[in-house]
């Protein structure tokens, strides 16, 4: 028999900010504003089926099956000719193998292709999606004293609430059962590409990050490993695109001026920043994970560093780590930075 199959092409137009608001008026709280004015939105989806049966009309629920799911071109823009929010190229579910009986779930492998997406932290917030998302403001300091004062409903004594005895279950009550939960595992998970633009610019002057290169390599995810000692395997590289920095120089120019004397040029805001390693979650955070950044431009970073009371006028920054840690709560680690005029 033919398999089940479903093939949606999803198009939205003319999504408004506004509109979304009225939909959901508990969100104004959270936004600071609602610029979006022509939302768009495109995806493909293909699903298909891979069922045990001898006719096509029969179906049994309690029976596994298998499952393969491609969702390309998503995309969603302010505009038809706005630039990409949020998007990516594909995403790719092959293998799944769903257990109704049981609950459990085992992919063979999910791959994501070029995630794509614009984020700006502007004075008057994050703008992402076409929305404006408020920033909390700091929590302001207590009036005076320390926290245990300001709070007068806080007995003073803390022995006072260690003479309530706790609660003692009834004599002869079972202990709960304790029942093995279904497993969700993911044998590999890899993301390849990526698309994104970090911006800041409600600092002077501004901060621009993109990023153009990512490949991340992830094996054996399960849930499993929330009460078994099972390890998770991991790679991962990210490379950063260029982006306007004043023109490196060396020598009494570059230590009067901090730099190229405002000429300006296109450098990668980093080379590269790295990691790898298998850590373990039970029964307690366990592993050993390599991590190193390599040709960091700090001066990408003058403007909000500038807002914290931090002046940078130049450097290069490498640096390479290595952190074991270990089931008895210990932990070792290595770094080596190189900091570069």
């Amino acid at each position: 028999a033919a398999e089940p199959g479903l093939k949606v092409a999803v198009r939205a137009e003319g999504l408004k900010g506004e509109g979304l608001l009225a939909a959901l008026p508990e969100l104004k709280g959270l936004l600071a504003g609602a610029p979006l004015a022509d939302g768009r939105l495109a995806a493909d989806i293909e699903a298909g089926l891979k069922i045990s049966r001898r006719s096509p009309i029969e179906f049994d629920a309690r029976r596994p099956f298998d499952a393969e799911v491609s969702v390309k071109k998503v995309s969603f823009r302010d505009g038809a000719e706005g630039p990409v929010l949020a998007g990516l190229d594909l995403l790719h579910v092959d293998g799944a193998r769903i257990d109704p009986a049981s609950g459990g779930v085992r992919v063979r492998s999910i791959e994501i292709v070029k995630p794509a997406g614009r984020v700006s932290l502007e004075k008057d917030g994050l703008h992402a999606l076409g929305l404006v998302v408020k920033i909390p403001e700091p929590p302001p300091p207590p009036a005076g004293g320390s926290p245990e004062e300001a709070s007068p409903e806080k007995p003073r004594d803390a022995a006072a609430s260690a003479r309530t005895p706790p609660a003692i279950p009834p004599s002869g009550s079972p202990p709960a059962a304790a029942t093995a939960a279904a497993e969700f595992r993911i044998d590999r998970l890899i993301l390849s590409g990526i698309d994104f633009t970090m911006e800041d610019r409600s600092a002077d002057p501004p901060m621009v990050l993109p990023l153009e290169g990512l490949e991340v390599d992830v094996k054996d995810i399960t849930t499993r490993a929330l009460t078994e000692d099972r390890l998770i395997r991991f790679t991962a590289l990210l490379k950063a695109g260029k982006t306007p920095l004043p023109k490196a120089s060396s020598g009494l120019l570059k230590g009067l001026v901090g730099g190229g004397g405002g000429e300006m040029e296109e450098r990668p805001v980093f080379e590269e920043i790295t990691a790898s390693g298998s850590i373990g979650l039970h029964p307690a955070f366990h592993g050993r994970v390599k991590a190193g950044v390599s040709a960091l431009e700090l001066l990408a970073f003058k403007g909000p560093a500038a807002a914290a009371g931090v002046k940078i006028s130049g450097g290069v920054l490498d640096n390479a780590a290595d952190l074991l840690s270990k089931k008895d709560g210990s932990i070792e680690l290595g770094s080596r930075t190189i900091f570069t005029d």
